[in-house]
Protein backbone atom coordinates (compact mmCIF):
# COMPACT_ATOMS: atom_id res chain seq x y z
CA UNK A 1 0.00 0.00 0.00
CA UNK A 2 1.11 3.68 -1.00
CA UNK A 3 1.86 5.81 1.36
CA UNK A 4 0.83 9.29 -0.04
CA UNK A 5 1.45 12.68 2.15
CA UNK A 6 0.59 15.94 1.38
CA UNK A 7 1.21 19.22 2.61
CA UNK A 8 -1.09 21.44 4.44
CA UNK A 9 0.06 24.47 2.00
CA UNK A 10 -1.21 21.88 -1.11
CA UNK A 11 -4.24 21.11 1.01
CA UNK A 12 -5.19 24.25 1.59
CA UNK A 13 -4.49 25.74 -1.93
CA UNK A 14 -6.33 23.01 -3.37
CA UNK A 15 -9.57 23.45 -1.11
CA UNK A 16 -9.59 27.20 -2.45
CA UNK A 17 -9.19 26.64 -5.86
CA UNK A 18 -12.10 23.95 -5.71
CA UNK A 19 -14.53 27.30 -5.05
CA UNK A 20 -13.05 28.98 -8.45
CA UNK A 21 -14.63 28.18 -11.63
CA UNK A 22 -12.61 29.21 -14.61
CA UNK A 23 -13.50 28.90 -17.66
CA UNK A 24 -10.19 29.54 -21.12
CA UNK A 25 -11.31 31.07 -23.79
CA UNK A 26 -9.09 30.68 -26.08
CA UNK A 27 -8.31 34.42 -28.75
CA UNK A 28 -6.80 34.17 -32.23
CA UNK A 29 -3.19 35.70 -32.42
CA UNK A 30 -4.38 38.89 -34.25
CA UNK A 31 -7.28 39.01 -31.20
CA UNK A 32 -3.97 38.46 -28.43
CA UNK A 33 -1.75 41.22 -29.48
CA UNK A 34 0.95 40.35 -26.99
CA UNK A 35 1.14 36.87 -27.56
CA UNK A 36 1.45 37.16 -30.87
CA UNK A 37 4.03 39.63 -31.11
CA UNK A 38 5.88 37.39 -28.57
CA UNK A 39 5.60 34.23 -30.30
CA UNK A 40 7.39 36.10 -33.71
CA UNK A 41 10.41 37.16 -31.89
CA UNK A 42 13.39 35.60 -33.36
CA UNK A 43 16.35 34.93 -31.14
CA UNK A 44 19.15 35.14 -33.92
CA UNK A 45 21.56 34.19 -30.83
CA UNK A 46 19.81 31.00 -29.97
CA UNK A 47 23.44 29.87 -28.08
CA UNK A 48 23.77 32.38 -25.68
CA UNK A 49 21.25 32.15 -22.50
CA UNK A 50 19.28 34.75 -22.06
CA UNK A 51 20.34 36.93 -19.19
CA UNK A 52 17.58 37.52 -16.52
CA UNK A 53 19.37 38.59 -13.70
CA UNK A 54 18.53 42.16 -12.29
CA UNK A 55 20.40 44.83 -10.85
CA UNK A 56 20.17 45.56 -7.20
CA UNK A 57 17.92 42.24 -6.41
CA UNK A 58 17.04 41.60 -2.91
CA UNK A 59 15.05 39.36 -1.16
CA UNK A 60 13.04 40.79 1.84
CA UNK A 61 11.32 39.53 4.96
CA UNK A 62 8.38 37.45 3.47
CA UNK A 63 5.46 36.52 6.26
CA UNK A 64 3.56 33.43 5.36
CA UNK A 65 0.17 33.30 7.23
CA UNK A 66 -1.30 29.74 7.23
CA UNK A 67 -5.25 29.31 7.15
CA UNK A 68 -7.31 28.88 10.14
CA UNK A 69 -7.97 25.30 8.80
CA UNK A 70 -4.48 24.32 7.96
CA UNK A 71 -4.72 22.17 11.09
CA UNK A 72 -8.25 20.79 10.80
CA UNK A 73 -7.75 19.55 7.19
CA UNK A 74 -4.46 17.85 8.08
CA UNK A 75 -6.13 16.12 11.19
CA UNK A 76 -9.22 15.01 8.60
CA UNK A 77 -7.32 13.43 5.51
CA UNK A 78 -3.85 12.26 7.68
CA UNK A 79 -4.70 11.90 11.16
CA UNK A 80 -1.49 13.95 11.84
CA UNK A 81 -1.87 16.33 14.93
CA UNK A 82 1.00 18.97 15.33
CA UNK A 83 3.93 18.76 17.69
CA UNK A 84 4.13 21.30 19.55
CA UNK A 85 0.02 21.03 20.55
CA UNK A 86 -0.70 20.83 23.93
CA UNK A 87 -3.46 18.34 25.15
CA UNK A 88 -5.98 21.24 25.50
CA UNK A 89 -5.28 22.10 22.08
CA UNK A 90 -5.90 18.69 20.95
CA UNK A 91 -8.99 18.97 22.46
CA UNK A 92 -9.54 22.21 20.89
CA UNK A 93 -9.05 21.06 16.89
CA UNK A 94 -10.80 17.32 17.84
CA UNK A 95 -13.85 19.43 18.89
CA UNK A 96 -13.39 22.42 15.65
CA UNK A 97 -12.87 19.69 13.53
CA UNK A 98 -16.07 17.37 14.27
CA UNK A 99 -18.69 19.35 11.97
CA UNK A 100 -16.22 18.92 9.19
CA UNK A 101 -16.50 15.33 7.13
CA UNK A 102 -13.88 14.09 4.32
CA UNK A 103 -15.47 12.68 1.66
CA UNK A 104 -13.35 10.27 -0.32
CA UNK A 105 -14.36 9.76 -3.96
Amino acid sequence: MNTIFISGRIISWFLLLQEIDINVIDKLGCENVVVDLLSRISNEKSDEPLDDSFLDEHLFVVLVMTPWFEDITNYLVAHNLPQHFSSTQKNDLFRKSAPYTWIKE
